[in-house]
């Protein structure tokens, strides 16, 4: 394209320049060059046309795969979450019965059981019932994926819950760790599904006491996040996270350390049930940690309305 159009220019300008000069013999020169500017000019546009079509195809080969591919996840994901659906479901039957059974055996009406055999049944009644707490997450989990689940809105008093569940979790820990609730009855009240918020402080709590050593303390306080939210710190002097699990940990399943997360009673489940319930609400949930000295979760829920509340330290996030 190039060399014809030097050619014509050339021709051109000697023509404006000695104008009479000029011999005719050039013109059909010029006639020539000017033919293959314009043979040059349809080759360079049907080249580039067929370059173009050439990427286009491509492109439209590299979508559909992209398409499949998403196609095929979802229905993976899918598939997945309806196995563990049905598994769940089919065992959470049998293991009601088993519950059910232990409680007959610990009823005084049933006959006496000797000491041996009243530890026994604990120790089933204790496994069971940390199955069965299992299991309601990995159905919760499944059912938020497949957008089965709904909230059942309502105010709820922060404190008050906040209690019901120190008091659970004190129940169950046996290793004489001090838990410092510092939610007091100045605390907002809430905007949420009351089971879904209480199933995520104590997801939170029961985790600190996990990894936290006998002797020392968890706690619970709570700051305004921004007008209209609340953040509920959990803190502990456990174990601490390093840096990098801290996004992985709310990935289900995963575990930083396997053989001591699953001797400690760990499943993989309860942090990515957190965050998905907390974001159902409109909330997040953060986390701030340092291996060997503690961590601090930070659980972000929305008031009922915009209320005035005595001023507390912002959230750390």
């Amino acid at each position: 394209t190039l060399i014809p159009a030097i050619a014509v220019t050339g021709v051109f300008i000697a023509a404006i320049v000695f104008r009479a000069g000029v011999n005719q013999d050039v013109f059909p020169y010029l006639a020539v060059a000017l033919g293959l500017l314009v043979s040059s000019l349809a080759l360079r546009d049907w080249w580039a046309q067929k370059v173009e079509a050439n990427l286009n195809d491509q492109l439209r080969s590299q979508a559909d795969f992209l398409v499949e591919a998403r196609d095929a996840a979802e229905a993976s994901d899918a598939a997945k979450s309806r196995f563990l659906s049905w598994v769940s479901h089919e065992t959470r039957t049998p293991l009601s019965g088993i519950l059910g059974f232990t409680e007959l055996l610990e009823d005084p009406h049933s006959g006496d059981l000797n000491e041996d055999q009243t530890d026994f049944v604990k120790s089933i009644r204790e496994s069971g019932n940390h199955l069965l707490d299992l299991i309601n997450d990995l159905l919760d989990v499944t059912k938020i994926t497949m957008g089965a689940i709904d909230l059942s809105l309502e105010d709820v008093a922060t404190d008050e819950l906040v209690h019901e569940v120190v008091q659970n979790v004190e129940l169950g820990a046996h290793k004489g760790i001090t838990i410092v609730n510092e939610m007091g009855a100045d605390a907002p009240t809430l905007r949420v599904d009351r089971r879904r918020f209480r199933q995520s402080l104590y997801n939170l709590l029961s985790n600190a006491l996990k990894f936290t050593p006998a002797g020392r303390s968890v706690g619970i306080r709570w700051s305004i996040e921004r007008p209209g939210w609340i953040c509920i710190e959990v803190w502990d002097q456990g174990i601490g996270i390093a840096e990098k699990h801290m996004d992985l940990i709310f990935d289900e399943f995963y575990q930083v350390d396997r053989k001591r997360d699953e001797a400690l009673g760990g499943s993989g489940i309860g942090l990515a049930l957190t965050r998905r319930l907390a974001n159902l609400h409109g909330g997040e949930v953060r986390v701030k940690s340092q291996t060997g000295f503690g961590s601090r979760f930070f659980l972000v829920m929305p008031i009922s309305s915009v209320q005035a509340v005595p001023a507390r330290g912002a959230s750390e996030g």
